[in-house]
């Protein structure tokens, strides 16, 4: 936890040289549920319990918008209560299961039969198809977070899945920022 502390004293001290790359608000937030990076995924807790099917985001799709030479990123996310959490671009990429943004809850269910009403064979609608298929669970993960009982989230949602306890899960996220730290400080 003590490089969280840094973080956030690199941030808050050195404005002059740690810039905002990035920022996402609410509207973007909501816009971003369309990205094709985004997909439906089930949680589960350490001991089995299973926390819901969301329209889910990794954090680490957001570090694509900085430049291949500039890896040295930090997310930085607000919430609606005032809590901010700062994941380093390091852990966004080297976490065995990734921190996750969850948008949405999937609309609708899936059957073993999908109906979509065309014309023709040739003119299928290839927007129907993913609407329909949308509910449909592409990734599990199984965090080990330990979860006393589940409880509906507020959307969005941070979750950090390799934390013991969710002390860094964050609801109602009102504001992401992609910082880039230089990797020397002057």
């Amino acid at each position: 936890m003590w490089w969280s502390a840094l973080l956030l004293g690199v941030l808050l001290s050195g404005e002059s040289w740690a810039q905002p790359v990035a920022a996402w608000d609410e509207s973007a937030l909501k816009a971003l549920a369309a990205s094709p990076a985004v997909q439906t995924v089930e949680l589960w807790s350490a001991d089995g319990r299973n926390l819901g099917r969301f329209r889910a985001l990794e954090l680490r799709e957001l570090l694509a918008t900085l430049p291949e030479r500039e890896s040295s990123g930090v997310l930085r996310l607000q919430a609606a209560d005032g809590r901010t959490v700062l994941l380093s671009g390091g852990e966004l990429r080297a976490a065995a299961i990734p921190p996750l943004l969850l948008l949405e809850r999937p609309r609708g269910r899936l059957g073993d039969t999908v109906r979509l009403r065309v014309g023709r064979a040739e003119q299928l609608p290839l927007e129907q198809v993913d609407a329909a298929l949308q509910p449909a669970v592409v990734r599990r993960y199984r965090m080990l977070t330990r979860v006393e009982r589940p409880r509906g989230l507020k959307l969005p949602a941070l979750v950090v899945g390799t934390d013991r306890r969710p002390e860094r899960w964050v609801e109602q996220i009102r504001r992401i920022e992609l910082w880039h730290v230089p990797p020397a400080c002057p």
